[in-house]
């Protein structure tokens, strides 16, 4: 599986033969960076791009949570 972001509000989960099989829903409307946790028993992507707040995912298919941080 290979998984992207890009130009769109998503994140995107190909197959090795190139079809799209999932595109998960971001806060952000590009996304510039993902980032994977795979050596926890609990596997976790994140999802940055182009709005303040970071998305994770603990299922890799739907968004969980958003965190964002405030400058106080």
């Amino acid at each position: 599986m290979v998984i992207s972001g890009g130009t769109e509000p998503f994140v995107n989960h190909w197959s090795l033969d190139g079809r799209l099989q999932i595109a998960v829903p971001t806060s952000a409307s590009c996304i510039f960076c993902i980032g994977i946790n795979s050596t926890s028993s609990q596997q976790v992507l994140t999802a940055g791009g182009s709005h303040y707040k970071i998305d994770l995912c603990t299922d890799f298919r739907y968004k969980d949570f958003s965190l964002f941080f405030c400058d106080t």
